[in-house]
Formats: C-alpha cells, sequence, structure tokens
C-alpha cells in the first residue's frame, strides 16, 4: 500500500474497552489539525467494543478486526494497514486534547530526522485529580526540544 505525505495514520489497539473507546474516538475526531486516518484495531473483544466503534461515522475511520494477539499484534496490524509515513498511537482508555495532533505534526517538521515524537501528559487519579506527568530529565513546558537518549530518560 502506498504512503500519503502530511497525515497522521492514528492507531488504537482494542481489546475489551467498551466503557472508554467511545470517549478515546471523539478524542482523535475533535483535533484541530484534522489530515489523518483513524484505524481502530479489535483484538477480539469479547465485548461491545467493536460496535461502539461501528456507531461512529467518519469516513476517515476504519474498523480493523483479528483474532486476540495482544496490544503489540494489534498496533503493528495497525502500521501495517496505515496509508501514511507519521503514526500516531492512543490508548483505548486514553483521551488526546484537542491539540495533540497538530503538535506532533508540528514537531515532526522541526525535527525530520527524529525516528519518535512526544509530548507532555496529565495523569488522571480518582476522584479525578489532574496533574502532569514530571520527568526530571525533561526540562519544564514550554520546552521543545530533542532527548538525546530518550531510554537513559526512564533510568
Amino acid at each position: 500500500m502506498s504512503t500519503v505525505k502530511n497525515t497522521i495514520s492514528v492507531v488504537i489497539p482494542l481489546y475489551n474497552k467498551e466503557q472508554y473507546i467511545a470517549r478515546a474516538i471523539q478524542s482523535v475526531l475533535s483535533q484541530t489539525y484534522n489530515d489523518f486516518e483513524l484505524i481502530v484495531v479489535d483484538d477480539g473483544s469479547t465485548d461491545a467494543s467493536a460496535k461502539v466503534v461501528e456507531e461512529f461515522n467518519d469516513p476517515r475511520q476504519r474498523l480493523i478486526r483479528q483474532p486476540n494477539a495482544g496490544e503489540c499484534a494489534a498496533r503493528n496490524r495497525g502500521i501495517a494497514e496505515s496509508r501514511t509515513e507519521l503514526i500516531a498511537f492512543l490508548d483505548a482508555d486514553d483521551q488526546w486534547l484537542p491539540e495533540h495532533l497538530i503538535a506532533i505534526k508540528c514537531l515532526s517538521e522541526k525535527y525530520p530526522e527524529c525516528g519518535a515524537f512526544a509530548t507532555a501528559y496529565d495523569i488522571v487519579d480518582p476522584p479525578y485529580h489532574r496533574y502532569t506527568a514530571n520527568f526530571e530529565t525533561i526540562p519544564k513546558a514550554p520546552w521543545v526540544g530533542i532527548i538525546p537518549n530518550y531510554f537513559k530518560m526512564w533510568v
């Protein structure tokens, strides 16, 4: 399958996340950057997750079904099915703020030599206490740049 420039493939691996998947999809469809395709890979869900996905009517969205093979296999299937060079992953029980994809697109244009792009993220703990994840090795916002050794950052 040929790739298309200047678009993003969003891949959501899905397994038994019926209560969350609509929120995840809506957060993708609500992006300020609209030049994307959305690939949801149902990895053999036994609940009504796939039915929830089918209720969305957006031409940018595709639902791929496969027997349960695990989250990595679902992500890899999404990559294989994508039609773009830039892939963005979203877990089925997470959501993006509306500016997420435009931030990723801008990072990919500013740092074309990089192979992965990331943004800050918030963690929500019950009862809905929200805070931004903190990594000592990354400068505070509004910093933008290249992390010299991503894997060392997690040590």
